[in-house]
This record gives C-alpha cells, sequence and structure tokens, in this order.
C-alpha cells in the first residue's frame, strides 16, 4: 500500500548543473553579468518577503537554498503553508516565486482566460533555448495537438491490444515461476510502445531507438529545465550553451530527425503519388496523418510534433500504471475480482472501447492509485495575463504564477481514511445515484485534480486511461503478481511538487493461463 511520501534527492541534480567543459568560459560570462544581476535581482524576486514560506538569507541573492530545500522538501513546506495561511500564500520554487491556493479556488481558476496555461509551460520549459524548440508549438495558435489528443487518438484504440501481447512477451515472458521485474521499466516498455503505433504508426512503432529517444528525451527535458531553473532567466540563454544536460537535449532531437522526418517524407510521397494518379489518398489512424492533414499546406515541424505529444504521453501514463501495479500488489482479493470483471465483460463485447468503459472496478482502482500518488502536488498552473481579483478579494498581479493545491484529495472530510490505498473506493462511489460520472478515472473535479480541473484539465486523459486499461487487461489475465517479500510496500518518491513511483522497486510476476483470449 502506497500511503505516504517519501522525499528523496535522485542524486544527479548537481551533475546537470556542471557547466561542462567550457566551464571557465561560463563562469568569466557569469562574472561579468553579475552587476547586472545584482540590478535585476528586484525583479526576479517577490517584492516583499513578508509573506513568503521560504524566503531564505537576505545575502543569497538568487536564493539557491530556498530552491534546493523546495527541490527536496516541497510536501513539508507546503503543508506549513497552509498551516499558516489556510487559502493562499507564496512560496519560492525551484523556477521562482509561486502563488499557492487552496483547492477552494479551483472552480474560479479552472476556466478564467485572464490565467493562461500556456505561458506557464512555457516559463517551465524554456521554448526559446536550443533542446527545447518542441515547447514553441504550446504557444502556436494553428497547433492541433490538443484536438488530437481530445478526438483522433481515440481511434487507434483497437490496435494497442496487439502492441501490448508483444511488449509483454519480452518484459515479462513466458516464464511460469515467479521472477523479478522493474514495475517502472516495463510500464514504460508498454507505454512506448502503445503510444509509438499510435503516433506514428506500423512502420516505427517498435523500434527500440524511437522507444529510447521519446522515453529518455522527456527525462532529459525535466533534467535540463530543473538545471536552468537555478539559474536567473536573464542568465539561462548563456548558461544553456555551456550545460550537458541541454547538449543533449540537441542531440536527441537530432536522432528523432534522423529517425523519423524519411518516413514522414515516404508518407508524403505515397500521397503525392495516389493523388497524381486520381487515386483517394486514405488517412491512416496515426498522428503522422492527422497532422498533414490538419496542416495541409502549412509548413509545420513533424518531429518537434512527436517529441512533445511523447512528453505529454508517455511518463504520466506509464507512471500511473507502474503505481497501480504496485498497489494491486497489495491486494490479492482485488486482482481477483478485476480479473473476474475482466473475463465477463471482454468475454462478452471483447477488447472494444465500450467495453474498456465497463471495467468500472479496474477504473477505481486506477483512479486510487492516482489520487495516492498524482503527478504533481499542485494542480493548475497558470500565469495572469493581467492584473485581476478572486470574488474574496485575493489580488492577483500581472504575471504572477500560481498553482491550486490538490491535497483536496487526501481530506478525511472527502475521502475516509485517506492514506489507505482501496481500490473499491469509487466503484461504490459510482453506486450512489446521481455519483456516476463524477468518480471515472477521466472525470476531472475540485475533489480529484488528478488529470487537472476544468477547460485545461488533460486533454490526453482518455487515450490514456484506455492504454492503460489495456495493458491492465493483458497482465491481470496472463500474470500473477506479488510484492517481493521482506520489507514494506515501495513508498512514492518526490522531487519538489513531482511524484512518481519508486523506480527501484521489483514486483514478482509468473506467467499464468488465461479465462480468456485477448
Amino acid at each position: 500500500m502506497v500511503s505516504s511520501f517519501s522525499s528523496k534527492r535522485l542524486g544527479d541534480t548537481m551533475d546537470s548543473l556542471a557547466l561542462g567543459s567550457n566551464w571557465a568560459g561560463g563562469v568569466a560570462i557569469v562574472l561579468f553579468l553579475a552587476p547586472l544581476a545584482l540590478h535585476l535581482v528586484s525583479s526576479y524576486l517577490f517584492p516583499s518577503t513578508s509573506t513568503v514560506i521560504n524566503s531564505g538569507r537576505a545575502w543569497d541573492i538568487f536564493r539557491t537554498t530556498a530552491k534546493k530545500r523546495f527541490r527536496s522538501d516541497a510536501a513539508r513546506l507546503l503543508q506549513n503553508g497552509f498551516e499558516k495561511s489556510p487559502d493562499a500564500f507564496r512560496i519560492l520554487t525551484d523556477n521562482g516565486p509561486l502563488l499557492v491556493l487552496s483547492p477552494r479556488y479551483a472552480r474560479e481558476v479552472r476556466s478564467d482566460d485572464r490565467l493562461s496555461l500556456d505561458h506557464f509551460i512555457a516559463s517551465e520549459f524554456h521554448p526559446d533555448i536550443p533542446g527545447f524548440e518542441p515547447f514553441k508549438l504550446i504557444l502556436d495558435p494553428r497547433n492541433p495537438l490538443n484536438t488530437i489528443l481530445k478526438t483522433s487518438l481515440t481511434q487507434a484504440l483497437e490496435d494497442l491490444s496487439v502492441e501490448v501481447a508483444d511488449a509483454l512477451s519480452t518484459a515479462l515472458t513466458d516464464d511460469s515461476e515467479w521472477h523479478e521485474i522493474s514495475p517502472c521499466q516495463t510500464a514504460l516498455k508498454l507505454v512506448a510502445q502503445m503510444a509509438s503505433k499510435a503516433f506514428i504508426g506500423p512502420e516505427k512503432c517498435r523500434d527500440p531507438k524511437w522507444h529510447n529517444v521519446i522515453i529518455t528525451y522527456t527525462h532529459n527535458v525535466y533534467r535540463a529545465a530543473q538545471a536552468l531553473h537555478f539559474w536567473p532567466k536573464f542568465l539561462r540563454p548563456i548558461v544553456a550553451r555551456f550545460l550537458p544536460a541541454c547538449q543533449t537535449l540537441q542531440a536527441q532531437i537530432a536522432e528523432a530527425r534522423e529517425i523519423l522526418e524519411p518516413l514522414v517524407a515516404q508518407r508524403r510521397a505515397d500521397r503525392a503519388c495516389r493523388a497524381a494518379q486520381g487515386k483517394p489518398v486514405p488517412s491512416r489512424a496515426d498522428v503522422i496523418d492527422w497532422l498533414e492533414d490538419s496542416h495541409g499546406d502549412q509548413p509545420y515541424d513533424p518531429v518537434a510534433a512527436q517529441l512533445l505529444l511523447s512528453f505529454a504521453a508517455i511518463h504520466g501514463t506509464s507512471n500511473l500504471l507502474a503505481q497501480a501495479l504496485m498497489d494491486l500488489c497489495t491486494a490479492p482479493d482485488l486482482i481477483r475480482d478485476i480479473r473476474a470483471e475482466i473475463t465477463s465483460v471482454l468475454g462478452d463485447a471483447g477488447l472494444t472501447r465500450a467495453a474498456l468503459y465497463r471495467l468500472k472496478l479496474m477504473d477505481s482502482a486506477l483512479k486510487e492509485s492516482q489520487r495516492l500518488a498524482p503527478n504533481r502536488l499542485l494542480s493548475m498552473g497558470r500565469i495572469a495575463q493581467s492584473d485581476m481579483h478572486l470574488s474574496d478579494g485575493l489580488r492577483i498581479p500581472r504575471g504572477t504564477t500560481l498553482m491550486v493545491s490538490a491535497h483536496a484529495m487526501w481530506e478525511p472530510q472527502i475521502y475516509p481514511d485517506p492514506r489507505r490505498y482501496d481500490g473499491y473506493r469509487f466503484y461504490k462511489l459510482r453506486q450512489v445515484p446521481g455519483q456516476e460520472g463524477q468518480h471515472q478515472l477521466v472525470s476531472a473535479t475540485e475533489k480529484h485534480m488528478g488529470f487537472g480541473y476544468g477547460k485545461h484539465a488533460c486533454p490526453g486523459r482518455f487515450f490514456a486511461a484506455a492504454e492503460i486499461k489495456v495493458a491492465l487487461c493483458h497482465i491481470l489475465l496472463k500474470y500473477d503478481l506479488e510484492h517481493r517479500g521482506g520489507g514494506p510496500p515501495p513508498r512514492v518518491w518526490s522531487q519538489g511538487i513531482h511524484l512518481f513511483p519508486d523506480p527501484t522497486a521489483r514486483i514478482r510476476v509468473r506467467r499464468r493461463k488465461e479465462e480468456i483470449s485477448l
């Protein structure tokens, strides 16, 4: 059972901050610009630190100590903040000042056009710095990715089962004896292969080089972005030139182009040839063709689009799948009941979108795993585009970065015994008349912001939920699962506001005879 959060340093933070072989030149530049830094620091920090939870010491002009403490102990700092100021407070994060709001503000924030999600994402991921080019699409009004995530991707579900079966044959093997596996690595492999089938089609969806690029690019984006956060914004473009993590990103984008551009060129040639012959030009059920259709003759960067989609789709989905596997290992009766549900539903209807919706107990178990271990402690990141006041008079100046706390998910008044994993919790809540639609995995409410809330709730959550359910159908029917003996279940790791399953955790699996064939 995952019932508490442990804060761990990942060990490579300081390595990420190294300036590489050109450190001497970088230091010289920084020293040269130090007077300018001192002049601009007042605009970089809060004008007043009296209400800041972790303001740091006056001599620490870049607040490095406060940022490091936030990175290593954000959960405790946030708890202290709400104890001192239950509605709202300010905190210094690794990316600068942040206004943290109580969950009671979620309804006001959710659809306010004066608050920009796009600018928040851009502030986190430096779109103007080489290596982060995919994030430029966030600010492009022509960007069709949200529409693709919300609608088109669900057309690709029928092919996911084939990819899961293929990936499991190597990831978990057909060994009928108990053997250990990494749930995190297994989930990454499964999700990368499923997503690749939907994103780039059959030609390269099983290519291990492509899988490696899309998995490690996301990891390295976080690593490089967080390393840059320790520097003032006006110095980041300079520091990035010497930062090994940023150089790695550029190399990975180049590798992605080598893999994907020939495929896109071949698709375009095939379409042009058919059009020239007067033949119909079919659109395949993958993102490559959907992007071509949506852009028409307008130029765009298909590689950047694919990397941005992979960034959004892979790690969050695989984290939830891995966490669910570890949670299920603590509840053998729940595994038995979900197996029975799978056998009953899929035995009648087969593996269809309608059948996935009917897997209500599985849905509940997944939502409970997400409740206890969402991707972030805070949700609904926004930047104010104008001066504004909330309904109670709280003033939010233009340029303020804000987020809403997700701690309603752990309130005993909302979820009794909130730190206990109860895979049946949301299944029971859906039995209450009028509550059916509020407690599905894909439901985004102020009481459960695992996928965010409001008009900017995760647009890919329907596809992510389908991927995870397809994977669990195969895993639970084909394998027995249990925790490795000799210790408590793995705990959730944290870094800053980010939560993720223990990457060192191991579980035991063995092949079993499935009740029905998928």
